[in-house]
């Protein structure tokens, strides 16, 4: 198994990836650019992405197979941290709606944001659409 960035080529390979999921109808380009992946046999089995708002920026897309090992997750998300703090990122959010995934965010490294409200470039970020959702934050920092 390999981590790597996506580039032209895997690109639609992994928007097929994406859209493979029933809860995914469609994949912005954009929030592409910023991509990582982990391929097994030269095919996608996990993804991560994130959406930049200045020094900010929320996790999308992160979707995974069953079968990948918590420490590829792991290792998957830890290259994500390090493509965001050479991007500049100082802080990652993400929305989590189900306890399993509050859990996966708590063991890497994300506690729950203080106050229900998130403001990325002055807009307050809409979560009404699910109303059992909440954000996480993990600040990022060089060491």
């Amino acid at each position: 198994m390999n981590i790597e960035h996506v580039d032209q080529k895997s690109a639609e390979e992994l928007k097929a990836f994406l859209t493979s999921v029933p809860s995914i109808n469609e994949v912005s380009s954009d929030i592409l650019s910023n991509a990582l992946i982990v391929k097994d046999n030269d095919a996608i089995i996990g993804a991560v992405s994130y959406e930049k708002y200045k020094k900010n920026a929320l996790i999308r897309y992160f979707v995974f197979k069953k079968t990948m090992e918590d420490e590829v997750v792991v290792a998957l998300f830890k290259a994500l941290e390090e493509s965001a703090l050479n991007d500049g990122i100082s802080i990652l959010y993400c929305v989590v709606n189900s306890e399993l995934i509050e859990e996966l965010f708590t063991r890497l490294g994300f506690g729950k944001r203080e106050g229900a409200k998130l403001y990325i470039d002055e807009e307050l970020f809409d979560l009404s659409k699910n109303i059992n959702a909440f954000i996480m934050e993990k600040s990022l920092f060089l060491y």
